[in-house]
């Protein structure tokens, strides 16, 4: 697939890879992960067919446009449920407002790791709109983990770009490391959750 995605890009431009980081932080299936996308779009750069700050500023655009409709979207549906507390809905407002008091006391800094881990990236969106996390909070830490997820993996690809062809065999196994990083992190949220009980029982 990384070969038709230049192809597109050299067709169509930089609307092509904003298309498809946009697509898929909002949710839509996309063929490629956002993360492949970004590397090979800093190969482009290498290879001329862009500038370098121009694919960054793309890529920025395309992940802070997202982060924001998704914050408003379930901004607007959390408040729905606070006000009308449907049956269906498990968590009580109490709960919900518990869970939102953390998420600010622990500031940005979680939003951050979040945006910062791939395929929990969008979800971490979600939360803090439904949560309804401050702005300041939220867009903070959306700007700055936008700017370096970005940066990081198209100067992957940028710097691969002389070792292109052997680089580009050993991409396809990328979504597997990909779903490694949310797995791990994962991992450590339960063992932590389990050490927090023990000390609250002992």
């Amino acid at each position: 697939m990384p070969i038709e995605f230049i192809q597109y890009v050299h067709e169509y431009g930089l609307i092509v890879i904003f298309g498809f980081l946009f697509l898929q932080e909002v949710g839509a299936p996309t063929p490629l992960p956002n993360e492949m996308v970004l590397i090979v779009s800093g190969y482009l750069a290498y290879s001329n067919l862009f500038i370098l700050p121009e694919i960054i500023v793309t890529a920025f655009a395309a992940d802070i446009l997202a982060a924001a409709i998704l914050y408003i979207l379930f901004g607007l549906i959390g408040k729905f449920i606070i006000t009308q507390k449907p049956k269906w809905f498990p968590i009580s407002y109490v709960r919900l407002q518990k869970m939102s008091e953390t998420v600010d006391k622990r500031g940005w800094k979680g939003i951050f790791i979040g945006r910062l881990t791939p395929f929990i990236r969008g979800y971490a969106a979600v939360a803090c709109g439904f949560l309804h996390v401050k702005r300041s909070h939220y867009f903070s830490a959306v700007a700055f983990s936008s700017a370096i997820w970005a940066i990081f993996y198209i100067t992957i690809g940028y710097m691969a770009g002389p070792h292109w062809d052997k680089f580009s065999q050993e991409i396809v196994y990328l979504p597997y490391f990909l779903l490694a990083v949310p797995a791990t992190v994962v991992i450590i949220f339960i063992i932590n959750l389990i050490k927090s009980t023990h000390k609250a029982n002992e």
